[in-house]
């Protein structure tokens, strides 16, 4: 079993709405009141609010939203995605809540805004005590001394449960980290379909998360 310790890790959600919305809660809206009242306490201020419209089509319009711990929303017509680039405990809390109080104005909206398939992806760096990525790599990549000169940097996988309909695909990729030497990057993401609510999604991705890994 080899020793694993996490160097560095970034989440996003990103909600895939069925059907785009009629109006983005843009400011001057109802929407946008209720949204901005249940993001107090996540420390929004009007000077990392943004508003970018950088084209003529509506897919060119966006409201980003930059809150505390590093936490990124960014919403446009066709749905809404949260980012944090270094992750901690307290977001695997605070995303889901976030992700609700979008939803909840996204449904003074559209009634149908939690229809929608939702892409979790987590991306890590992880140092591997007494051991380097690529020996690791070679050890479990299927075929790799059949290869000759060819040394493996990294594999993908798509992963297949039976029995999920909820799952609509879910993918593993496992490389060299570029950033910390000797160490592995990791990247796994999970799309799902069905499921309305946030925690609900939150639970099953850390379910699936573990469960692979």
């Amino acid at each position: 079993m080899t020793d694993i310790n996490i160097l560095q890790a970034s989440l996003s959600w990103r909600w895939i709405l069925d059907r785009m919305i009629p109006l983005l809660p843009g400011p001057g809206t109802a929407p946008f009141a209720e949204l901005i009242r249940s993001l107090q306490p996540y420390g929004v201020n009007p000077q990392e609010v943004v508003w970018e419209a950088s084209g003529n089509r509506l897919s060119d319009v966006a409201l980003h939203f930059t809150l505390v711990e590093g936490i990124n929303l960014r919403l446009t017509y066709s749905g809404f995605e949260l980012f944090v680039s270094t992750l901690s405990g307290e977001h695997n809390v605070a995303l889901p809540q976030i992700a609700d109080h979008v939803l909840n104005s996204l449904q003074s909206i559209d009634v149908d805004a939690r229809q929608a398939r939702v892409r979790v992806a987590r991306s890590s760096h992880l140092g591997l005590k007494g051991q380097d990525a690529g020996e690791l790599i070679e050890a479990h990549l299927c075929g790799h001394r059949a290869a000759g000169a060819l040394v493996p940097d990294a594999f993908g996988y798509q992963i297949r449960l039976n029995a999920r309909p909820e799952v609509v695909e879910m993918r593993i990729v496992v490389a060299r980290s570029l950033i910390f030497p000797g160490a592995l990057y990791l990247d796994f993401s999970a799309v799902y379909k069905g499921v309305p609510h946030p925690s609900e999604v939150a639970t099953k991705f850390r379910s699936d998360y573990d469960e692979v890994l």
